[in-house]
């Protein structure tokens, strides 16, 4: 025999049916509109890919529950971030990224470090703008230890570069850059002379002794340098000529 529902168990199954069809219809929302501030080492198409890799991963529930649960997914090179929605279709997401000053490679991978020579993070593949650095002498890498380089004083000449260059902008072709996004390489030889690598030019700044006005010089003739390729020598740099000549080729 068939038992008829109750009026009370009639109302449980809408609420249900109702229920279940509002979380449907908000699973079906997309953010469309994200707005991302902190970012340095990725664009922010590369961002949207990491944070909301999947459909549902851009529903405004899902964003919320992680939000409260404090569960967002990990991204390579960023200590922290949050998403907060401001709308149903659209967030705002505030980065907090690791500090980074350039990277070696290693066994295949990518090693990129911080000020004090600390390995932050490891990759297979190439990450932001920041620069190579090359011969340094290290026979193994271990990730939140210190690069285990014989002169560790060569952190403070590459924190130095990247510093003084990040800061200024000059007229490159027809843009304006920072020399920071356009540096690509600096590296080391044996006597601990640095040469600094923006494309095709080359620049050999000599040993650590008056970086600072190498750099300067640098500054005011790499822009007269676009589209060229050779190396300039600013390893003859003397802070006491007036009107120094620079040979390039």
């Amino acid at each position: 025999m068939k038992k008829k529902l109750t009026r009370k168990g009639k109302i449980g199954i809408a609420v249900i049916v109702a229920g279940v069809v509002f979380l449907a219809a908000l699973l079906s929302v997309q953010v469309k509109t994200v707005s991302i501030t902190g970012n340095e080492y990725y664009s922010q198409d590369e961002l949207e890919a990491l944070l909301f890799p999947g459909r549902m991963d851009k529903s405004p529930l899902v964003i919320w529950i992680r939000q409260k649960l404090g569960k967002n997914p990990p991204v390579p090179f960023v200590e922290k971030y949050t998403v907060n929605l401001t709308g149903l279709a659209s967030a705002e997401v505030m980065l907090y990224e690791k500090s980074m000053i350039g990277y070696v490679e290693f066994m295949g991978s990518y090693l990129y470090f911080d000020k004090d020579g600390m390995i932050v993070e490891s990759a297979t593949e190439r990450y932001g703008t920041l620069p190579k650095v090359s011969g340094l002498d290290f026979d193994y890498a271990v990730l939140h230890q210190t690069l285990p380089v014989k002169d560790p004083g060569v952190f403070a000449e590459i924190l130095q570069i990247s510093q003084y260059l990040e800061g200024k902008e000059v007229v490159w072709g027809e843009e304006t850059v920072s020399l920071g996004v356009i540096l690509d390489q600096i590296g080391f030889d044996g006597n601990g002379d640095i040469t600094c690598g923006f494309g095709d030019i080359k620049v050999r700044l000599g040993g650590k002794e008056l970086l600072e006005g190498k750099l300067r010089e640098m500054k005011d003739i790499l822009p007269q340098l676009y589209g060229r390729a050779g190396t300039l020598y600013l390893d003859t740099y003397d802070e006491n000529e007036s009107d120094p000549s620079y040979i390039f080729k």
